[in-house]
């Protein structure tokens, strides 16, 4: 099967303009990305196993977040790059609320607060598992009748 033409042009046309304009090396194994100009369209261009690969992505809501970039050129984390193509604005990411201590808490009325909630879960559970056993064993009985009568 023949590659169509417009799919080649794109391909080696981003090629080209890696190598003229940015003066990098399309062939290095990098992903080059590039951002349509309304901002919902990105294009990822990435040589691997001999041959170079052309990931598109186009958000149906919302925008890319880009970044400024002096001399055309911005290095993303792997992580970064994570969160720019799931659409999320890498640029400014939510610091998780860090703990003081990996410790138990000092507060001993604290401590006995956790260990009460966590009983009371324990029993929750073997209250159900109890339940359980019980709907089970009734089901056997009701089988084994059933059996029986089949039988007769």
């Amino acid at each position: 099967m023949k590659t169509p033409r417009f799919l080649v042009t794109k391909v080696h046309g981003l090629a080209a303009k890696v190598q003229t304009v940015l003066q990098k090396d399309p062939f290095s194994g990098h992903a080059l990305l590039f951002r349509g100009k309304r901002g919902d369209l990105l294009k990822c261009l990435y040589w691997r196993d001999g041959g170079m690969c052309l990931f598109a992505k186009r958000l149906e809501r919302g925008r890319f977040a880009w970044p400024r970039a002096e001399g055309g050129v911005v290095a993303l984390t792997n992580a970064q790059l994570g969160l720019l193509l799931e659409g999320f604005d890498w640029r400014q990411p939510i610091d998780a609320t860090r703990p003081c201590s990996a410790s138990f808490p000092d507060d001993i009325d604290a401590l006995k607060a956790l260990l009460l909630a966590r009983e009371a879960a324990l029993r929750e559970c073997d209250s159900d598992v109890e339940n359980l056993r019980d709907t089970v064993e009734t089901l056997r009985k009701t089988s084994q009748i059933e059996r029986c009568k089949s039988r007769a």
